[in-house]
C-alpha cells in the first residue's frame, strides 16, 4: 500500500536482515515504512547466531533493534532460557526486560519475579517484586523482594524479607534474614550465607 507506506502479508514470509545475519518467519506481518516498525503475529520465529526467539506477537523497531513481546515468548541465548508473556529484547546489546510471567533459567537455577532484566554481556539476571530463585538439584527455594543471579560464578543474592526453604530428608529447613547469598563451595554443593536478623528452624532445631 504505497499511499499508507505499509507492506502486509498473511500467508507466511521470511525476512532476512543483512545487517546482523538474522532471519525471521511468521504467518502474518505488517511493515510501516514511515515508522520503521514491523508487527508480526502467529508463529513468529527469529534465528540468529547468538540467540533465537519464539513468540506469538512481536513488534520490532529496525532503528533501535528492540523487539517487544505480547504473548508467550521463549528466548534461547547460549545456555540461558528466558520466558515471558510481556517484555522486550534489544538484539544488539542482548538486554532483555520482562514484566509479565518472567522466567530466566540457567542450568539448575531458575529466577522469577514481577519484573526481570537479563544482561547478556555481563551474564546477570536481576529481579524485583516477589523474587524466587529455585535450585532443582539442591532442592532449595529462596524468596525475597529483590534478587540477582550471576552465570559466570553461579552466585545468587536475594534481599528484602529473604527466606530459604530447603528439603532435608523428610523435614524442611526454613532460614530467614535481611539478605541471603548462595554460592558453590569447593565440593560443588550450594553454600548459603544469611546476614542480619537471621532466624532458622526445622522440627528438631531453631535459632537466631
Amino acid at each position: 500500500d504505497v499511499r499508507a507506506h505499509q507492506a502486509t502479508y498473511t500467508t507466511f514470509a521470511r525476512i532476512e536482515n543483512r545487517r546482523d545475519g538474522s532471519t525471521l518467519t511468521s504467518r502474518n506481518g505488517v511493515y510501516d515504512a514511515g515508522r520503521h516498525v514491523f508487527d508480526f503475529t502467529d508463529s513468529v520465529r527469529i534465528l540468529h547466531a547468538d540467540y533465537s526467539i519464539r513468540s506469538d506477537t512481536v513488534r520490532y523497531a529496525t532503528n533501535s533493534g528492540q523487539a517487544d513481546f505480547i504473548g508467550p515468548t521463549w528466548i534461547l541465548q547460549d545456555d540461558v532460557r528466558m520466558y515471558c508473556e510481556r517484555g522486550s529484547y534489544t538484539t544488539g546489546s542482548g538486554m532483555g526486560m520482562f514484566t509479565k510471567q518472567g522466567r530466566i533459567l540457567h542450568g539448575a537455577q531458575e529466577l522469577t519475579g514481577d519484573s526481570l532484566v537479563h544482561d547478556r554481556a555481563k551474564g546477570i539476571g536481576r529481579g524485583w517484586g516477589h523474587v524466587v530463585i529455585k535450585d532443582t538439584v539442591q532442592r532449595l527455594v529462596i524468596r525475597g523482594g529483590q534478587g540477582l543471579h550471576s552465570q559466570a560464578d553461579d552466585h545468587s543474592m536475594v534481599t528484602g524479607h529473604a527466606e530459604l526453604a530447603m528439603l532435608m530428608g523428610a523435614d524442611s529447613l526454613h532460614l530467614h534474614g535481611d539478605t541471603l547469598f548462595a554460592d558453590q563451595d569447593l565440593a560443588g554443593r550450594r553454600a548459603v550465607t544469611a546476614r542480619e536478623n537471621v532466624r532458622f528452624f526445622k522440627q528438631d532445631m531453631q535459632g537466631v
